[in-house]
């Protein structure tokens, strides 16, 4: 794949935001991480008394996240030639759970298994935000290596399908390239539990058909997909897209979080909710 398609490649699924070309992936997993450990280490040290900040959604008011006492780890890894977030959440008793398996690439695999292996955790779940072939390349390998297939959408099952012909459609011929079942579905109100941690299934359709939030609500964190970037929110001309749709969800399910909420989407850098308040074009 010559430059200008790999550049093309990495556009492919955010409406203005696209990642550095030429910056290796165990690069760019290294520059996140360290964002997200100064992020993390802002937040400990703040005083500031965390309060909600919209009435729209009576659900999230009283909600203050403990950012004091973390219950999980986010390890963040960052995979394929769409430079694709693939998150490890783990807790302190061991288990762990994968949102967005993107390895594509032996090495890639490998890289994600021998973490679980080498720290001993068990995993537990793998959930998917939305199926995208650039998410789900790595479900096919989890479920062979742990025996643990992927759960997500039902409105997105026909993308795990055709995983194989999309991979063509944009220039990907290897034969990494797995197509997988799903495990189970999630749908709104559905909870995932790992250790101590309850993870929120919020439907977000409008970039796929199938979009998925999984908010958990005491860490005050939401790994939100494809649906909303730093600045920037996800593509909504590919099928199933819907720009009217995917700008009404963000409002109902992230705008009306407290605004220290981190955001962690499928590309970039995390951000949050009052940063996207503030300065996010497509929701002014």
């Amino acid at each position: 794949m010559n430059l200008k398609k790999l550049f093309s490649v990495f556009c492919l699924f955010s409406t203005s935001y696209c990642m550095t070309v030429g910056q290796s992936s165990v690069e760019r997993s290294n520059e996140l991480a360290a964002n997200h450990k100064i992020q993390q280490a802002e937040e400990a040290s703040s005083k500031t008394t965390l309060t909600p900040t919209s009435k729209e959604n009576p659900q999230n008011q009283g909600f203050e996240p403990n950012l004091n006492k973390r219950r999980m780890e986010i390890k963040i890894f960052v995979f394929n030639p769409f430079q694709e977030n693939t998150y490890l959440i783990s807790t302190p008793n061991k288990e762990c759970l994968v949102i967005d398996p993107g390895c594509l690439e032996s090495e890639e695999k490998n890289e994600l298994a021998n973490y679980i292996i080498q720290n001993g955790l068990t995993l537990k779940r793998v959930i998917n935000t939305h199926l995208h072939l650039d998410h789900a390349f790595g479900c096919n390998f989890l479920a062979q290596k742990f025996g643990i297939q992927a759960e997500a959408s039902q409105k997105d099952e026909p993308l795990l399908d055709r995983i194989k012909d999309y991979s063509t459609a944009f220039g990907l011929l290897s034969n990494a390239v797995e197509s997988a079942k799903l495990g189970g579905y999630l749908k709104e109100g559905d909870v995932i539990e790992l250790g101590e941690l309850k993870f929120e299934v919020l439907e977000n359709p409008g970039h796929s058909l199938g979009g998925l939030i999984f908010l958990e609500r005491s860490e005050g964190v939401a790994f939100v997909g494809d649906s909303i970037f730093k600045g920037s929110i996800g593509r909504t001309d590919l099928p199933g897209g819907n720009h009217k749709q995917l700008i009404e969800n963000l409002r109902k399910n992230i705008l009306t979080l407290p605004k220290e909420t981190v955001l962690y989407p499928g590309h970039g850098p995390s951000t949050t909710v009052d940063w996207e308040r503030c300065h996010n074009p497509y929701l002014e």
